[in-house]
């Protein structure tokens, strides 16, 4: 959530703060569950459609991503690129 939060306050990207909404969301209501159980099979699958609409977003709001496969290179690919790697 920290790094979510820095990547939207440092370079205003929507797809930041979609992400961290949603999260919140998926949490709270888990939170508020008796026991706090797990989402249901319908909640899951919805939560993961969302997921990935917000990847996707970001994937176009963001500059190109740098090939590291193989050769090293003199550029590295932004924090915000570096979360969505791992987010995705």
């Amino acid at each position: 959530m920290r790094e979510l939060k820095f990547i939207e306050e440092s370079n205003a990207y929507v797809w930041a703060n979609l992400m961290k909404e949603l999260l919140k969301e998926a949490a709270g209501v888990v939170r508020e569950r008796p026991g706090k159980r797990i989402l249901t099979q319908d909640e899951f699958d919805k939560l993961q459609k969302e997921y990935r609409r917000i990847l996707k977003a970001g994937l176009n709001e963001m500059p190109v991503f740098i090939d590291t496969e193989g050769e090293k290179l003199a550029a590295k690919n932004t924090d915000a690129q570096n979360l969505w790697l791992r987010l995705k």
